[in-house]
């Protein structure tokens, strides 16, 4: 960039500058202005050592200030918090600045400056002012005000107005509400949430909201697309409010959340909630054969649930055997209706006589399916042996050894030995 003063070049999320083959790359420009009303052109390079660059030119003006951004605070019912925003000079030059609290939007006190000086502050060129603000939560309501910072003696009569919002909070001393279910299974259920401290009428239904805050972000696109709050019912006289439930979770997950109530005139009540999503049933179970020290294979197709495609991991579980693996173990889930990833399952067992279990698991960011694979060597058949001695006597011998018998019957051998 040939003007860094005034431009910054990056991407979104900070990441490097990568253009995959026969993509593209969407570059983020921020213009922060030196000066009013006057162009402040730049240059900007995109250089590759094997390739040949890509020059843009670009232009910006500075204009007015306007309103900027909200800044928002929150404090527990009864207490006072603070809060601050940055005040950034953009000039090449120091200023003096002065400052005032416009509480229009809110009771007297609510809001406060909570700075030494307001008149006359010196800001270095381009440097930062924190300024800092008190906000005191007295009822269940939302309250605003904006400080209004101008520079002194300023022929242009530049002034800068920094909205802020103030939210009472109550947190409710009751232990984290519990959703539990086995995965890939609807749960439906009434939570009744007390609004501590709600002041006024509070009848309809229309005057509060209720979202789901603090989601960690390895959960945030399952929590996002299988959890769901609606108002069941009006509130009732003892300030409880129903919310219906609905979750479906499509593969297993513990997480903590939080849960907040809002209320239309700026009350908002926050309560812990407790996600527990167990293993699902499995799949399919599937049977494996192999001989000792050979591998056999098996494979099936498998497609994603939804209609898009969704990167996948395949492995077994840690409690798995060794005698087990998959292919591919990542990849590309296609979308649903396709033929789907083939995968192959290999079985070489390393023993005899033992049934070996693993489970598989195949998980993309929203779904998982499960799988038992049993491995066993082959069923032992006894085989049928041919004898090789003929043990079994003939007939014509059996025929003369009946013979022999019979004349060795008819003999006196004691009348003959006589006679000899």
């Amino acid at each position: 960039v040939s003007n860094a003063r005034n431009w910054l070049v990056g991407t979104k999320g900070g990441g490097p500058l990568t253009v995959a083959p026969y993509g593209s790359l969407t570059v983020v420009l921020q213009y922060t202005p030196s000066l009013l009303g006057t162009e402040q052109p730049a240059s900007v390079s995109l250089v590759h050592a094997r390739m040949a660059d890509w020059m843009y030119t670009v232009r910006g003006i500075g204009l007015r200030p306007t309103t900027m951004p909200v800044t928002e605070v929150a404090a527990e019912l009864g207490s006072i918090t603070s809060g601050s925003f940055n005040f950034v000079n953009p000039f090449d030059m120091p200023v003096q600045v002065s400052m005032r609290l416009d509480s229009r939007g809110s009771a007297p006190g609510v809001f406060a400056l909570l700075m030494k000086r307001v008149d006359g502050v010196s800001v270095a060129p381009r440097a930062k002012l924190q300024v800092s603000f008190t906000f005191s939560a007295e009822d269940m309501h939302e309250h605003s005000a904006a400080v209004v910072l101008a520079i002194d003696q300023s022929e242009d009569n530049l002034v800068w107005t920094y909205p802020i919002v103030g939210f009472a909070e109550s947190r409710p001393a009751i232990k984290p509400f519990v959703l539990a279910i086995r995965a890939r299974q609807q749960l439906q259920t009434l939570m009744d949430l007390p609004l501590d401290g709600l002041d006024g009428s509070g009848e309809l239904t229309g005057q509060f909201a209720v979202e789901v805050t603090d989601i960690p972000e390895e959960h945030e696109t399952l929590l996002r697309a299988s959890l769901r709050f609606e108002l069941a019912g009006p509130l009732s006289e003892e300030r409880v409010l129903p919310v219906a439930v609905q979750w479906m979770p499509l593969k297993p997950l513990k997480a903590h959340v939080g849960l907040v109530v809002r209320q239309a005139s700026g009350g908002r009540w926050k309560y812990e909630l407790m996600l527990q999503a167990s293993a699902p049933e499995v799949d399919d179970v599937i049977m494996m054969e192999s001989t000792l020290n050979k591998t056999s294979s098996v494979s099936f197709a498998l497609a994603n649930a939804f209609a898009a495609e969704a990167e996948f991991t395949a492995t077994f579980s840690a409690e798995s055997p060794t005698v087990f693996s998959v292919r591919p173990s990542s990849g590309t889930l296609p979308r649903v209706g396709s033929p789907g990833q083939q995968f192959i399952i290999d079985f070489t067992p390393y023993e005899y006589g033992k049934v070996s279990v693993g489970v598989l698991v195949i998980a993309t960011a929203e779904m998982q399916w499960t799988y038992e694979v049993r491995g066993q060597p082959p069923a032992f058949v006894l085989p049928e042996v041919k004898k090789k001695v003929d043990d079994q006597i003939g007939p014509e011998i059996e025929r003369k050894l009946e013979l022999n018998k019979h004349l060795s019957t008819q003999r006196n051998f004691m009348k003959r030995n006589m006679q000899l």
